[in-house]
């Protein structure tokens, strides 16, 4: 949960700060569309979801220390000294189960995934997650623009590409 979260990112804290050489890496993620989920098959639907994904992360996520709900449909996982490639690996493994194998859902889970990897450079782990935060939700506006691309059958074809980025990167360089 979030409260253990809490708890932990202090201890981990205190560890970066004695060790900054220690490789942190924040995995933050968020089910796309769980609203439209809601509203077409009902909360029982959206929450059978994500329950879903919850397991698709710990048995995909097999060298994360931790996994955190954060809350409504957002995770974080936390890997401590594994390497860029394996973390990679377990991503995959969780987007090929939500693609793959949705069982009773009514509609295949979508994730929006973002990770940032600590480094002496940071502060405070806090920055990584950031990072982390703000790489999902790039990815989160790739999966939608992609997807309202692919809805596109005829006519002319409004090219937004790289639109989306420069306003969310506006809006994150903004308080």
């Amino acid at each position: 949960s979030r409260n253990t979260y809490e708890e932990d990112i202090k201890k981990y804290d205190a560890e970066f700060t004695q060790k900054p050489d220690t490789a942190y890496t924040f995995v933050f993620s968020d089910i796309n569309n769980l609203k439209s989920i809601n509203g077409l098959y009902g909360h029982s639907a959206g929450d059978e979801c994500i329950s879903y994904v919850a397991v698709a992360m710990l048995n995909g996520m097999r060298n994360a220390e931790k996994v955190y709900r954060m809350g409504g449909d957002e995770f974080l996982a936390i890997y401590r000294k594994v390497n860029e490639k394996t973390i990679q690996k377990d991503l995959q493994r969780v987007r090929q189960t939500c693609e793959e194998q949705s069982g009773d859902l009514p509609c295949k889970p979508v994730i929006a995934i973002g990770y940032a990897i600590s480094s002496p450079e940071y502060k405070s782990l806090r920055d990584v997650l950031r990072i982390a935060d703000y790489m999902m939700y790039r990815n989160k506006t790739e999966i939608k623009r992609d997807q309202a691309y692919s809805h596109i059958s005829t006519g002319t074809k409004l090219n937004l590409t790289g639109l989306t980025d420069r306003i969310f990167d506006a809006m994150c360089a903004s308080s």
